[in-house]
């Protein structure tokens, strides 16, 4: 349940509101931060096989995610690799027809976004579907991942920040994990500037470099990060 391999609705309200205190209903949530001088960041990664085949038992995911916070705003680039292992295009592999969407804070301003092959071969994406929904935005394009190959998804998108000249800086982060997703691996960093002090980080974690470093996390679940600094 707490890895969200498998969720529960019930038609019954008072049933249902229940399950989704606990998180077990795989709905939507909101960020929402009390203190003052705050930024809140979202990711929420869906995928969809648009393929009529059942090409995702062999599919391997990694993720990385580097945030990077300063007293202008904060800067978040997401790369999802996707590697098919099917040897054959017959059903029930094949390649993966991958409709990705990414759900982001309503105020994410796309910066780029890149399709990778495993050579190292890039290409601009100059097109997508843009949406909001639920207070967010959704950013939403194909991705097809042939029999044998990688595809990495890149997705860069800034948020400006409304701090004032001094005392504490606070970040809260929530990603979401789709219901049933794995990835064989996933490491999100989080850096910030060389006069800023971290006074409070959960989950802890030990800081390096003025950066901050969570690794495998989003197979347990869904995550929750805060931290907040102090200037030096």
């Amino acid at each position: 349940l707490e890895r969200k391999d498998i969720l529960f609705y019930f038609r019954d309200d008072s049933l249902e509101k229940e399950i989704l205190s606990l998180g077990f209903g795989g709905s939507l949530k909101q960020v929402t931060c009390q203190e003052k001088d705050c930024m809140t960041d979202y990711l929420w990664l869906v995928e969809a096989n648009v393929g009529a085949n059942k090409a995702n038992f062999f599919i391997k995911r990694k993720m990385a995610q580097r945030l990077n916070i300063n007293d202008q705003g904060l800067t978040h680039t997401v790369r999802v690799s996707y590697e098919n292992t099917a040897q054959t295009d017959s059903w029930p592999g094949g390649s993966y027809k991958n409709f990705l969407r990414f759900y982001l804070p309503k105020e994410a301003l796309i910066e780029n976004i890149f399709i990778e092959r495993e050579s190292g071969e890039k290409s601009r994406l100059d097109q997508w579907e843009e949406e909001e929904k639920e207070g967010k935005k959704v950013v939403g394009f194909v991705v097809e991942v042939p029999i044998k190959s990688i595809r990495v998804v890149e997705l860069s998108y800034t948020l400006k920040a409304h701090f004032s000249s001094s005392g504490k800086r606070h970040l809260i982060f929530l990603c979401q994990k789709q219901g049933g997703m794995s990835f064989d691996d996933d490491i999100t960093l989080i850096s910030y500037p060389k006069d800023w002090l971290p006074l409070s980080v959960f989950p802890s974690q030990m800081v390096s470099g003025y950066t901050l470093s969570y690794h495998q996390f989003l197979n347990k679940g869904d995550r929750l990060i805060k931290i907040s600094w102090g200037k030096s």
